[in-house]
């Protein structure tokens, strides 16, 4: 019976062992797998969405624009379309020509008067002169409509009266702050109708609006400049020249030149007398003689970043193309150089500097006060 019992007891620890054996390695594998798959789940890699932020244009670029070219220009940023320096041409070139704008025409008018440089051209400019309020009525209390020979008119009537088929138009700083660049175009799309319809033979040489001396809220160069690319685009669909006189009047920052400014200290918009004889230069070497390529069909004009072109759509009419007018930001010419005869071949080349001198003494006349209101937000600059 001892040795039975003993034999039991023997064979009883050996399966509580074995049962120990196999539960634990058991366990450990179970517990093992718990663990391996509980690190997996902690140590997997989550996916976070991406925010993409929106694009905008880039602003206007002014590092390489505002850089001169041989002629000392400096190019409208987004402006691909105008103009370019040609031979130097004389007063009679602008016999039939009528001058259209504000009180910073005023001061070509009143140089004009002084040194006699534009010929026999007509001058239809006045002080605040808008291509919106150029639209208003005659008789309307607030009109600051020019005179023609002495008499009030409306710049379809001036124009057709003075005969002239040249039209030198510069228009726009009195309302960009307050319309914006495209509804300033919009303006003077409706004034150029007026005209057109009663003198349709006329050309226009449209003028960009000269540089700012300083930023005033929603009248900033950034305006001015959309404004003049929307305005060089528009030429360009209509077959009308564009002369970029903003070129030679701002300096490395794009702003107005502070040497040729008149009121620096106040408006920071008018011209002086160098001012002017610098304007003028620029109108008698940036006189074209051949006709502006003419695109018969309107398209939507599009302000784009600079260095590239503007993406227009073509219309799918017929186009007449004359001699197409259309250059880059920088454009190289060959200067011909005229000498009286063979004896004087070795004379130094004509300069580009005006033929005709101020009376010793000259001052601007002083601008004539505008006692008239505007019924313009209070935003507007008047000029």
């Amino acid at each position: 019976m001892r040795s039975f019992d003993s034999r039991r007891i023997l064979l009883s620890a050996v399966s509580i062992v074995l049962v120990a054996v196999i539960l634990t390695g058991c366990g450990s594998k179970f517990f093992a797998e718990q663990t391996t798959t509980t690190t997996a789940v902690v140590t997997q890699p989550t996916t976070q969405p991406t925010t993409v932020a929106p694009t905008e244009p880039p602003p206007l670029q002014f590092d390489y624009v505002f850089l001169p070219d041989e002629y000392g220009e400096r190019r409208t940023p987004n402006v691909h379309y105008f103009v370019p320096h040609s031979d130097r041409g004389d007063a009679s070139y602008f016999d039939d020509a009528v001058f259209i704008g504000d009180s910073v025409s005023l001061s070509l008018t009143y140089y004009n008067m002084s040194s006699s440089c534009f010929g026999d051209a007509t001058f239809l400019t006045s002080g605040s002169l808008s291509a919106g309020n150029a639209l208003w009525s005659l008789d309307n209390p607030k009109s600051v409509h020019p005179t023609f020979r002495g008499q009030k008119v409306s710049l379809a009537d001036g124009v057709a009266m003075s005969g002239k088929k040249k039209v030198y138009l510069m228009l726009g700083v009195n309302e960009i702050g307050w319309t914006g660049p495209q509804g300033s175009i919009d303006s003077l799309i409706a004034v150029v109708d007026t005209i057109l319809a009663k003198s349709p033979d006329v050309m226009f040489y449209m003028q960009s609006v000269t540089p700012l001396s300083f930023d005033r809220g929603a009248l900033n160069m950034k305006t001015v400049n959309e404004y003049n690319a929307l305005l060089s685009e528009l030429c360009r669909q209509r077959g009308w020249y564009y002369l970029d006189v903003a070129s030679v009047f701002r300096n490395e920052t794009g702003y107005l030149i502070p040497e040729y400014c008149s009121d620096l200290h106040d408006m920071g918009i008018h011209f002086n007398n160098e001012a002017c004889k610098v304007w003028a230069e620029y109108l008698y070497t940036h006189s074209p003689t051949e006709p502006p390529a003419a695109v018969t069909q309107p398209q939507q004009i599009q302000v784009v970043p600079d260095g590239q072109q503007p993406q227009v759509q073509q219309p799918q009419a017929q186009q007449t193309q004359p001699q197409v007018v259309q250059t880059v930001p920088v454009v190289v010419h060959t200067v011909v150089v005229q000498v009286p005869d063979a004896t004087q071949a070795t004379t130094t080349p004509e300069t580009t500097k005006p033929k005709y001198t101020l009376p010793e003494g000259f001052t601007m006349p002083p601008k004539e006060e505008d006692t008239t209101k505007s019924d313009f937000i209070e935003e507007e600059i008047i000029v």
